[in-house]
């Protein structure tokens, strides 16, 4: 496996939400999906999906599936 795979693999684990297989699956869906849509547009996706993936950081706590409402509530 090479680094930019295992890269991606941490990306979808945190854009989804550490702590829950649900997160993981949901992360790995986002990303295949945002990097299918994104590659449409233009060849250079990853710098959209790179800033995108900051707000999700910085703003959403728990990833997607805390945003969604479905992830652990912490604290």
């Amino acid at each position: 496996m090479t680094w930019q795979r295992s890269g991606e693999l941490i990306v979808m684990v945190v854009l989804g939400g550490l702590g829950s297989l649900a997160g993981s699956i949901v992360g790995a869906a986002t990303f295949l999906v945002l990097e299918e849509v994104l590659a449409h547009f233009t060849e250079h996706w990853r710098l959209i999906f790179g800033p995108l993936l900051v707000l999700v950081v910085l703003f959403g706590k728990g990833g997607l599936t805390a945003m969604l409402g479905g992830g652990r509530k912490n604290g």
